[in-house]
């Protein structure tokens, strides 16, 4: 109804076009009598029924196929498609660091990743809204442990608060390939909101994680290949604390993820996702040795009218020695029910390391610090 309403404003068919292309039926509610009640809870349909009276609005018009990325640099977020309007055979990501932080509705999610492929959701930000500041919603759902992001020493990025900010500092699209870098260290380093360490004791059973180390530096780079035999997303981590500690990767699905941690490295490991007829494979390298644990259960379980939700799956890789920096590559591999899985091959140089899809190669700096020359398989800079 709201993108109808804009699109009828501004005159513009391509909204319209994507107003109608949503389907959204109107679930029953339960109330916590365990009443059904209708949607209209905020009593939106009769707003917008008002708005847009008497106009009829633009025809709809699909956009033009095409890669297409957009940054917004306000808000923080930026989105990569490889088709643009073709929800069939799009791959698409959303990366965000936003400046709001975790202030008002927005979560603890800076410097987070979603990739959805063939319309089928596989890297999913999770979590239910049972109702604001519920436990569940204030414990998991608005936490970094519910998004596809990083915990240090254990600890997420402080919720309910403006500072707990990030950034987008660097944007590109050069062909069929788009760079994003966030950076999001002051998020980790605020107090939590009042109230939550409480929350935590009582329905988790343990203290709040604590605020030590301080962060020094969390800057995320994602790579989109657009390609249109391969599209794939590469994220690439560079981590520093003001002291040892450990570091998780986190990433989470809507249904259980099959892992292979077998590799013989303890520092790479590989698992696939797969959803509807969708499947991603994904291989993860990390600068110190990982282990891998998953679990298809919430912290705090959903409750009012999200009692009764569909389990989602959550993963960690956890790094078994604690260190003041530590960086992870991650490459994400969409495909098809049916076909093969893509091979994924490990590159390794001078302190570079990478991957080989197909006709994409990707290496990044692994030596100290966060930057230095790359120098593998071909690839310098």
């Amino acid at each position: 109804m709201l993108i109808d309403y804009w699109a009828n404003t501004f005159d513009d068919p391509v909204l319209k076009w994507h107003a109608q292309s949503i389907a959204s039926p109107a679930p029953p509610l339960l109330t916590d009598a365990g009443e059904k009640k209708k949607w209209n809870e905020w009593a939106m349909e009769d707003v917008i029924s008002v708005l847009r009276a008497g106009s009829k609005g633009p025809r709809p018009q699909a956009p033009a196929t095409r890669p297409v990325s957009k940054v917004l640099p306000n808000i923080g977020w930026a989105v990569m498609h490889s088709a643009f309007g073709d929800a069939e055979n799009d791959v698409w990501a959303l990366f965000k660091s936003s400046r709001f932080g975790s202030f008002s509705h927005s979560h603890g999610d800076q410097n987070t990743f979603q990739l959805h492929a063939f319309g089928e959701a596989l890297a999913i930000d999770s979590g239910y809204y049972p109702s604001y500041g519920s436990p569940h919603h204030e414990l998991w759902t608005r936490q970094t442990q519910a998004h596809n992001g990083i915990l240090v020493n254990g600890r997420g990025q402080a919720t309910r608060d403006w500072n707990a900010a990030g950034s987008i500092q660097h944007f590109e699209q050069t062909g069929n390939v788009t760079i994003v870098r966030g950076e999001a260290t002051a998020a980790y380093n605020q107090p939590p909101s009042a109230g939550v360490p409480e929350l935590w004791q009582e329905h988790l059973g343990e203290r709040h994680p604590p605020r030590d180390p301080k962060v020094e530096l969390f800057e995320r780079t994602v790579a989109f290949v657009a390609s249109e035999e391969r599209p794939l997303l590469v994220v690439y981590d560079y981590l520093k604390a003001d002291s040892p500690t450990s570091y998780d990767w986190l990433l989470h699905a809507l249904g259980e993820m099959d892992v292979d941690s077998s590799t013989g490295d303890p520092t790479k490991g590989g698992l696939t996702i797969r959803q509807g007829k969708a499947r991603v494979a994904v291989r993860l390298l990390a600068s110190e040795p990982i282990e891998f644990s998953q679990t298809g259960k919430f912290s705090v379980p959903p409750g009012g009218r999200a009692t009764g939700a569909p389990r989602q799956w959550h993963l960690a890789a956890h790094t078994m020695r604690d260190a003041e920096e530590t960086k992870f590559l991650a490459v994400l591999v969409p495909y098809r029910e049916g076909e093969s899985r893509p091979t994924i091959e490990s590159i390794d140089g001078e302190n570079t390391a990478g991957f080989r899809i197909g006709d994409t190669t990707v290496a990044a700096w692994w030596g100290p610090g966060k930057q230095g020359p790359i120098d593998a398989e071909g690839l310098s800079g």
